[in-house]
């Protein structure tokens, strides 16, 4: 009888913590679901904010201008004929001069120590500013361009050379960047909307040493900067036509520097393994001019003279102008090889295409940007639809109204998007087109070659 009691006790205390352990389960369930839905909702709310600040944002960038009428102020329309007669442009139209030549030069080269070594180069020359001169770096050079190629997204950006591995001081090295680093102004001073614009003033003029912090410290760049500073530089593109033809003739020209770039490539290693060659040979031949043949006459001059007598000798004295003209006529002729300037042109060439290919890049960047935006349309329609069926989410408690407004304004957000990426991928393939391939065309080493007739300057006899 005992036993049956302590069992039926125990039976009991089992039960009770059974039913404690299942109450204190639902109890860490439901604080689990609360803090879930508080979780969710604190991020619904966020995500709310960051979408009307987005939206806010974008709004106060934009003009009060309908898409029509922005449409029609850069009149870029498709074509309704066959009739090619907009498709004339002239370059000249766009590259205005407006009077005040610029001067610009890269002088000076020398090694400074640091965390590591690097070389510094004067830029000097004058604007319509005034009178420049100012020390940069590598990096800087880089840096100026990064800046120009992200806040001119499609315009050809003349290149500058790559980075290389640090360490590379020797002469040549040195005296072809600087050669580099001046075509790069240069070409940039034949482009004024850029010469003045914000990017190169403060690489040009701006006291601080840091030039990239500078320019990343330069106000952003939205969609409609874009768009308001394209129509205004690139206003004589005005009633210019898209169409396939243009977007044809686009690739077809990409394609042909793919193409010629392998070539110049190929060449230009020959090129170096020649120059390599040349410069041994140079060294041979300056010792046979500065120490063989003035030996060569002394020893010459001891067996068959005898007596020698000072002021007799013609090269190891070098008492003779007319000698001493040939003499140095043979140096120059030698270290001045032309095989070097071919080499640096090929170098050039193949960095220009580069550049271009990059520039044309943007087309691909601003579709994938338009599919991108195109999506979000699409999705934000579809959550809208629902919305305005009444169907409800487990893991939202707006109401239908609220998620109609929302989704309607996101609609909007994204539609405005992707009409200013519509604009600007316009805009960057009639620059392209009417621009920067007849430009690129009228430029390049060939026409180096053989309009300017310097094909017989870079013979190897040189």
């Amino acid at each position: 009888m005992e036993e049956n009691q302590q069992q039926i006790s125990q039976d009991s205390n089992q039960q009770e913590n059974n039913q404690n352990q299942q109450q204190e389960q639902q109890n860490e369930v439901h604080d689990q679901q609360q803090e879930q839905q508080q979780q969710e909702q604190q991020q619904q709310e966020q995500n709310q904010q960051e979408q009307q600040q987005l939206y806010q944002q974008e709004q106060e960038q934009q003009q009060q201008v309908s898409q029509e009428e922005q449409k029609q102020n850069l009149q870029l329309t498709q074509p309704q004929s066959q009739n090619k007669g907009n498709d004339t442009f002239h370059l000249d139209e766009f590259f205005e001069d407006d009077g005040f030549p610029i001067n610009v030069a890269v002088t000076d080269p020398s090694i400074k120590e640091g965390v590591s070594k690097y070389i510094l180069y004067c830029v000097k020359g004058e604007d319509k500013q005034g009178v420049f001169e100012v020390y940069r770096r590598f990096s800087d050079f880089y840096a100026l361009r990064q800046a120009l190629c992200t806040r001119w997204p499609g315009v050809f950006i003349p290149p500058i050379p790559p980075k290389k591995a640090t360490g590379n001081f020797d002469a040549f090295f040195i005296s072809e960047r600087r050669q580099l680093f001046e075509k790069f102004l240069s070409e940039l001073s034949k482009l004024k909307f850029l010469w003045y614009e914000q990017e190169f003033q403060t690489f040009l003029r701006s006291p601080h040493s840091d030039i990239e912090k500078a320019l990343s410290n330069l106000p952003k760049f939205y969609y409609e900067d874009t768009i308001n500073k394209y129509q205004n530089v690139f206003r004589s593109l005005q009633g210019k036509i898209l169409s396939q033809e243009l977007d044809e003739k686009i690739q077809s020209f990409t394609l042909f520097l793919k193409k010629i770039k392998d070539q110049l490539i190929k060449f230009k290693d020959q090129m170096k393994v020649l120059m390599n060659s040349r410069q041994m040979y140079d060294v041979e031949f300056d010792k046979f001019i500065s120490f063989l043949l003035p030996q060569y006459e002394l020893t010459c001059l001891k067996e068959y003279v005898g007596n020698i007598v000072e002021g007799k000798f013609v090269f190891a004295e070098q008492t003779e102008p007319k000698i001493n003209n040939l003499l140095q006529e043979l140096r120059d002729m030698t270290y001045g090889s032309k095989l070097k300037e071919l080499y640096l042109s090929i170098k050039q060439e193949i960095y220009e295409i580069e550049a271009f290919i990059e520039a044309v890049g943007y087309v691909t960047i601003y579709e994938n940007n338009r599919k991108t935006e195109e999506s979000k349309v699409k999705t934000h329609e579809k959550e809208l639809a629902k919305a305005e069926s009444g169907k409800k989410s487990l893991f939202s408690n707006k109401s239908s109204e609220q998620k109609v407004q929302e989704q309607n304004m996101k609609i909007e957000f994204h539609q405005s998007m992707l009409d200013k990426v519509n604009q600007i991928l316009d805009l960057i393939k009639v620059i392209t087109g009417y621009i920067s391939v007849e430009k690129f065309k009228k430029a390049e080493l060939w026409s180096y070659v053989l309009e300017n007739d310097n094909l017989t300057s870079f013979e190897i006899t040189k």
